[in-house]
């Protein structure tokens, strides 16, 4: 029988490497939007991994939009702090972040979770 304590080791990886492989990429853009790349990263190979972060920038996003609308839509009212904090927190993290609202918000411990 597999332990159970593996499982939640494994999501915390998951979300640690999640999250800095976001926060490289909003940096790779930031940097791509205010000072633009030297020569010596402007080859074919680096123009793949900036469009590969690119793409997954947008598809964090939409994910994130994705929760805030479930949160919003609990019919709780909640206020904007925790609505920015819901979206922020599955900006980072992604899809296992989005699951985990879902989860609660089917639950209906949307409020407990999030405090």
């Amino acid at each position: 029988m597999r332990d159970l304590s593996e499982g939640a080791i494994n999501t915390a990886a998951i979300k640690v490497s999640a999250v800095t492989v976001v926060a490289a990429a909003l940096c790779l853009w930031v940097w791509q939007l205010v000072g633009g790349l030297p020569a010596a990263l402007n080859g074919v190979v680096f123009g793949r991994v900036s469009a590969i972060a690119n793409v997954a920038l947008i598809i964090h996003a939409i994910e994130a939009g994705i929760a805030t609308a479930l949160i919003f839509r609990t019919g709780r009212s909640p206020s904007l702090q925790k609505i920015l904090k819901v979206g922020l927190y599955v900006f980072f993290v992604g899809t296992i972040g989005l699951l985990e609202i879902v989860r609660a918000s089917k639950d209906n411990v949307i409020d407990g979770s999030l405090d």
